[in-house]
């Protein structure tokens, strides 16, 4: 039907904006700490989002986005992290228990 169309445009649409956010991580854009808050809480939203569609394709690629966000910032993001162990939403809390559990991907 209409939604599930509608569904995997969504999907698209969110596993590009990821491709795009890696390569900013990748390439050091110098800014990407001072934004990071920013940037961590539309992951916030679509984890949220994708934890309750079982869509695990964008959940997975959304948290180890953060993770990688997290590592990049050198424990600045530390903080906020932990205050979303508070958050209402069971995919919010399972990404704040693997980025605080995973080391680096080296």
């Amino acid at each position: 039907g209409i939604n599930a169309e509608y569904g995997k445009v969504i999907e698209e649409v969110r596993l590009s904006c990821l491709k795009c956010l890696k390569l900013l991580l990748v390439h050091g854009w110098p800014r990407i700490c001072t934004h990071s808050i920013d940037i961590l809480m539309c992951c916030v939203n679509v984890l949220a989002e994708s934890h309750s569609d079982e869509n695990t394709t964008v959940y997975n690629e959304t948290r180890d986005f953060v993770l990688a966000l997290k590592t990049l910032c050198n424990g600045s993001l530390d903080k906020h992290l932990e205050c979303l162990k508070s958050f209402n939403n069971k995919g919010v809390k399972s990404m704040v228990a693997y980025v605080f559990e995973k080391k680096t991907p080296s």
